[in-house]
């Protein structure tokens, strides 16, 4: 028995450093696995996530940031389709959601998502964040995603107000907040949102990124506003809607869904 113990703790260790490495940073309903990654000196212009595990997820959302003289894409290492949607310049970087198209045909343990600059005269300074979800529909999800803002100075910026077309749906805000390390604390959202990644500026690195999501029960106009504690930025944001099924209790997919295995 004795020599069991040790065998056992290994186990019990193995296990748990693999849940905490394919969960979300922050408990959110649906949320599956989330990942962001940033440029790095020596590496500017390309941007691989970590690899996690999408194998039960059923919507994955990407959000990006760059500088904005230049162009970007989006890709992976399985066969996913990408649809770029709701790209905001400020004077300084880009924001833009991806979302994937093809969730149920694509996913897999070991996905990796890469950021690269295709075109353009500076560094990228980029971010790439991704977030699996196993609440959204795995086609046509997208409900609308042209609510878009920018700003050349001020501590607040509002998307601007819509209002979902159907009930239990999962709306997301993201945005980058130049000449911020965030030292004077992080950004904050209101309408219920709950910030799930972000990252400072980081000299000669990245622009700094933050996405946020709230999960509706019951479809109702949404106007989500980031304020921050400094004045001196340019400040953009993009919106991003999804149709979900209804979630249960548990927060497990409810529908036809569960009968491939997805979701619990």
């Amino acid at each position: 028995m004795k020599r069991l113990i040790p065998v056992l703790a290994f186990l019990c260790w193995c296990f748990i450093a693999q849940s905490a490495s394919a969960s979300c940073l922050v408990s959110f309903p649906g949320c599956v696995v989330d990942t962001i990654k940033t440029s790095t000196p020596g590496a500017m212009n390309t941007v691989t996530t970590d690899a996690i595990d999408t194998s039960t997820a059923t919507g994955i959302l990407i959000g990006q940031t760059w500088d904005q003289t230049d162009l970007t894409s989006v890709s992976d290492n399985s066969t996913c389709g990408f649809d770029n949607r709701g790209g905001q310049n400020s004077a300084i970087s880009v924001f833009r959601w991806t979302y994937i198209t093809n969730t149920l045909s694509c996913r897999k343990s070991g996905h990796t998502f890469t950021l690269t600059k295709t075109f353009g005269p500076s560094d990228m300074f980029g971010v790439i964040v991704v977030i699996a979800f196993n609440t959204m529909y795995s086609s046509s999800a997208v409900d609308g995603l042209d609510h878009a803002n920018h700003a050349d100075t001020g501590t607040s910026l509002a998307i601007g107000s819509f209002t979902p077309s159907q009930d239990n749906e999962l709306v997301c805000a993201g945005g980058s907040v130049e000449r911020t390390d965030f030292a004077a604390g992080i950004p904050t959202i209101d309408s219920g949102m709950t910030i799930l990644r972000s990252v400072g500026l980081v000299s000669g690195s990245n622009w700094p990124l933050m996405v946020a999501c709230v999960q509706q029960t019951t479809a109702a106009a949404i106007n989500p506003t980031f304020s921050m504690a400094s004045n001196s930025f340019y400040s953009l944001a993009a919106l991003a809607l999804f149709a979900n099924q209804p979630v249960t209790s548990n927060g497990c997919i409810a529908g036809g869904l569960l009968a491939a295995g997805v979701g619990c």
